[in-house]
């Protein structure tokens, strides 16, 4: 999968079935919003920041380590979405099912938010920034309807070891070219191992053992999860709702201009602010 996948995969809305009023459904469009400044220096900016930025991301998973030091080091507390929190979403269209069919990708940060502004319309059709027109791209507004619990980064790891010595755990491993057995010597080994893997294919709802997956965490009381494939590489908090159409409402949709993608592709290196991530704890 490339990254052209890897970010639709997470952002798109697909084979869903209710829960969205009609005024909040908006159609897919090919040339849906065009930058009528006609500002080429300002586009070819937003373009040069783009290329940073997807260059500054792959060097950070190039030096990824998920090894036993890396989870020795994770911490064990609980995480929490408070009630009334506003989240939201960038997608290409929106129906009436876009809250149903399972787990959604949202952002909990506005710098998180205008990240994927920048990006998400960026590879719609191919990568390319800095454009003067694009296709379409809706921001999704939408609030918690009651506090949301997360599991730890550890418990996160912890129930994906778990669930790879279920039988979909170890077809899922089959799959991937794993060719061993799995016993309680090397579980934890192998779930390092792969744990990088399973992340960047997350967002893939086809494949079972991801499902099987997000439901065991559902299983064991939580609503949400951090999204560790872009989390401290392509955003700061991306987060994965478990059950959005029991947890989250929306509360707005509309549709976001050329101008305000290019802008958000202009300040994309500002906002992922990586001098900061030592200090924030963000690998």
């Amino acid at each position: 999968m490339t990254d052209v996948d890897n970010f639709l995969s997470h952002y798109g809305v697909k084979g869903m079935k209710w829960g969205v009023r009609n005024e909040h459904v908006r159609e897919y469009k090919e040339v849906a919003t065009k930058d009528t400044a006609n500002n080429i220096a300002k586009r070819q900016m937003a373009n040069v920041n783009m290329v940073r930025y997807m260059a500054r991301g792959r060097g950070i998973q190039e030096r990824q380590k998920f090894d036993e030091n890396w989870y020795n080091n994770l911490s064990t507390g609980k995480q929490y979405i408070s009630q009334g929190h506003d989240l939201s979403r960038v997608v290409k269209g929106v129906d009436k099912n876009a809250l149903s069919g399972g787990y959604m990708y949202v952002s909990q940060l506005k710098s998180d938010h205008d990240m994927y502004t920048a990006t998400i319309p960026a590879f719609t059709n191919g990568f390319k920034a800095g454009k003067k027109q694009y296709h379409s791209a809706y921001q999704v507004s939408l609030e918690t309807k009651r506090k949301l619990s997360m599991p730890s980064p550890k418990e996160r790891v912890d129930t994906f070891i778990e669930t790879l010595q279920t039988k979909d755990g170890k077809k899922w491993l089959a799959d991937n070219g794993y060719k061993g057995e799995i016993d309680e010597l090397n579980a934890k080994q192998v779930g390092l191992q792969y744990y990088q893997k399973f992340n960047k294919y997350a967002g893939n709802k086809d494949v079972k053992f991801n499902n099987v997956y997000f439901d065991t965490v559902k299983a064991k009381g939580y609503d949400a999860l951090i999204d560790d494939n872009d989390a401290g590489i392509w955003s700061k908090k991306p987060t994965i709702l478990l059950n959005p159409k029991g947890t989250v409402k929306i509360t707005n949709v509309r549709q976001l201009s050329a101008a305000e993608i290019n802008e958000a592709q202009r300040k994309v290196m500002k906002l992922r602010d990586y001098k900061t991530d030592k200090q924030m704890g963000i690998r």
